[in-house]
């Protein structure tokens, strides 16, 4: 049972990263053009900060990413513990 539940943690992750960061980043793309194409009578700011968290999130996550990765070298090389 632990391999599954293993396999199953894997899976989930793969599914978040793989699909759900693409999908908030084309959301933010959305929203930012959304925001940058009205009649230049009235400027939509909710889009554009709903566009600018999208794009926060995903290099938060990418960061959070890299420093997973890389836990064990900061750790061992430069006495840096993240998680």
């Amino acid at each position: 049972m632990k391999i599954l539940d293993s396999m199953l943690n894997v899976v989930l992750a793969g599914l978040v990263f793989g699909v759900g960061l693409p999908v908030i980043y084309v959301l933010a793309l959305r929203m930012w053009d959304r925001a940058d194409h009205v009649d230049s009578v009235i400027a939509r700011r909710g889009t554009l900060a709903m566009a600018w968290t999208g794009f926060a999130l995903v290099g938060i996550m990418v960061l959070v990413a890299i420093l997973w990765i890389t836990r064990k070298s900061l750790s061992h090389y430069l006495g840096i513990t993240v998680f």
